[in-house]
């Protein structure tokens, strides 16, 4: 190149140095003075720049590249981000014709969505469309919403997506290559470096090395230290490698791993965050089995941890692959399930959709995220990720799963206040559990068939179903199971108008909750324990009971269960001659519900407020929120 830049600048061929540094000097010394851009195009690295930098302040210089330049004395680097859906589709239109993307607006919004907003992406999708006028833009949309064809069809003439790709590829060393296309794996918003590790087979920081390598060379982004993005259709490339070049038994290997390793740590979260709770107890052992196609197992078809492809170094994998990990508290594991919880559901539900995935597994994850929904967060991810492992469980003939993920379903639809089907679920469940001989599943199932059994079943029926979850919580030994059913029962007794059998269980459990230290059970039964003073006709104590209950989901960033517990502080300010103070707290859980998107506490919140304005004078207003 620095020929061509001398022999431009009127260097004659038998002028040229002979050597790299000396050619360089010479470029310096013809440009200095002059005011010159020059344009470096698709540069390999700094090594390749470097000798054509001017040494001139008269000059200026613009470089592109694939990889992030260091070392260069450059005056500002940019990181080109994809278009904008907008430009995408002005880009398709450009190329593809206007008439078309206004005929067809959403196909057109689709189609670049397809693309990843990738200007190369888009270019060739266009390229195709304007040499096949016949085409609509839905036609070709629906070509590229196939992500296993999806490449393929995204090539035109010399515009090719793949190849653009290959080009940074095949210019990585071995080990570069196997993380670059193993950490594509993983469905959801990227992976954080310890998952990288099981991902890869290696220790953690082995794994960060190479994935900052690859974000170096602009295969990966790092949106924040620790983790690691694809762009689509990279992902989608990279899992064509995983294909082409380790095999779909490796790949489905890789994702097993990932799973045990989420298990594992959805397990610890479980175990400071609900102290004794014996969930945790019941997946230990799938935690520390071998995976049918993961660490442990050898021979046709298996995949070790740190395998690396022929001619690359074999890495060494140190220290236990799945154990649970010690989270120094709640507040610890909470930092962590905000960062993680949607990477987990998301592989969580890339294997329900494998046919040959290991379910059981996942059966075990989901019955340990039911935490879930103490927690109020991602419940309706969680909801359809446990109806769609129990029907696949079922469909498999695996009942210990199916009644593990039936068990979930049923507490989240009961969080939903879809009492129909959380009876149904409580049933199957039950009968599930006695067949298996899971006795942890059977006390909340029996709850929750005492929760939802009116106006069906008589008050007896409901007392005897309590009765006999709490005895069996008893014969268990486990002071959290117990307390927990407690606490519960204490809600289905007042259903059943018994508020004072409702206020001894809330206490007793509140109580053992204390002893424990376990925070997330204390705000149940401080809101059972309201609920049961307000029953009682202890309003001012009621109201207390909710708003500690409120502060304690404040302390854990619950949302999703405060304007539940607004409204019933709504409805015991009313009982104590505060209507005033009432009408607020309803207007709190009326906001947070439409933030976060609760359509049933929107409808509570709503009758709260419509009361409460009744009781203030406002009877039009209110009206109008009752109706």
């Amino acid at each position: 190149m620095l020929a061509g830049f001398l022999g431009a600048l009127g260097v004659a061929d038998a002028a040229l140095p002979s050597g790299t540094a000396e050619r360089a000097a010479l470029f310096r010394s013809r440009v200095a003075g002059l005011r010159v851009l020059i344009v470096l195009d698709d540069a390999r690295d700094s090594r390749q720049v470097g000798p054509l930098l001017p040494g001139s302040r008269s000059c200026a210089v613009l470089v592109t590249s694939r990889a992030w330049l260091s070392g260069l004395p450059t005056t500002r680097q940019v990181a080109l981000e994809p278009l904008t859906p907008g430009e995408s589709v002005r880009l398709l239109a450009v190329i593809a014709g206007p008439e078309r993307v206004a005929a067809e607006p959403a196909a057109a919004r689709r189609l670049v969505a397809a693309c990843g907003f990738l200007p190369l992406a888009v270019r060739t999708a266009a390229s195709r469309l304007a040499a096949r006028p016949g085409w609509q833009l839905s036609h070709m949309a629906d070509r590229l919403a196939s992500e296993r064809r999806r490449l393929a069809e995204l090539e035109s003439g010399e515009l090719a997506v793949a190849a653009s790709f290959r080009l940074s590829y095949d210019q990585l060393e071995p080990e570069a290559a196997r993380a670059f296309r193993l950490l594509s794996l993983a469905d959801g918003p990227g992976v954080s470096s310890a998952a990288a590790a099981v991902l890869l087979g290696l220790p953690e920081p082995a794994a960060e090395r190479l994935a900052e390598a690859l974000t170096d060379l602009g295969l990966l982004s790092c949106p924040f230290p620790g983790r690691y993005q694809y762009h689509d259709l990279l992902r989608l490339f990279a899992r064509e490698l995983v294909r082409e070049v380790d095999g779909e038994a490796a790949g489905r290997a890789a994702v097993e791993r990932l799973l045990r390793h989420y298990l594992a740590r959805v397990a610890g979260l479980y175990r400071v965050v609900r102290p004794g709770y014996p969930f945790p107890d019941l997946v230990a052992a799938r935690i520390a089995e071998p995976g049918t196609t993961g660490p442990g197992t050898t021979g046709p078809g298996s995949a070790e941890p740190g395998s690396a492809e022929p001619g690359s170094a074999e890495p060494e994998f140190t220290g236990p692959a799945f154990a649970e990990p010690g989270f120094a508290g709640p507040a610890e594991g909470l930092r962590w399930a905000r960062q993680e919880v949607p990477a987990v559901l998301a592989v969580a539900g890339q294997a329900v959709r494998d046919p040959q995935g290991p379910l059981a597994l996942v059966a075990d994850l989901t019955l340990v995220l039911i935490q879930l929904i103490d927690l109020g967060t991602a419940v309706p991810e969680l909801c359809e990720l446990a109806g769609r492992v129990a029907e696949a469980a079922a469909a498999a003939g695996l009942a210990e799963g199916e009644a593990r993920a039936r068990y979930t379903l049923m507490w989240a639809q009961r969080e939903f206040q879809r009492t129909r089907q959380a009876r149904s679920e409580a049933v199957r469940v039950v009968a599930l559990a006695r067949r298996t001989g899971q006795a942890a599943l059977l006390p909340g199932a029996l709850i929750v068939l005492a929760l939802t059994g009116l106006p069906h079943c008589t008050d007896e029926e409901v007392a005897a179903w309590c009765d006999e979850a709490v005895a069996l919580s008893a014969e268990s030994g486990n002071r959290s199971a117990r307390a927990f059913v407690e606490g519960m029962a204490a809600l289905a007794d007042l259903a059943v108008d018994r508020p004072e059998s409702a206020l001894d269980r809330a206490e007793r459990a509140l109580a053992a909750f204390k002893g424990l230290g376990d925070f997330v059970g204390q705000v149940h039964v401080l809101y059972a324990r309201a609920t049961a003073l307000h029953g009682l006709g202890r309003f001012e104590a009621a109201c207390r009971d909710y708003e500690e209950c409120l502060g304690a989901l404040r302390a854990l960033g619950s949302r999703d269960r405060m304007p539940g517990v607004l409204v019933s502080l709504a409805e015991s300010l009313r009982a104590a001659g505060r209507p005033a103070q009432a009408l607020e707290a309803a207007e709190q859980a009326l906001a947070i519900a439409e933030r976060v998107g609760l359509e049933h506490r929107r409808a509570d919140a709503l009758s709260a407020v419509g009361r409460a304005l009744s009781d203030l004078g406002e009877q039009d207003r209110g009206r109008a929120c009752l109706a």
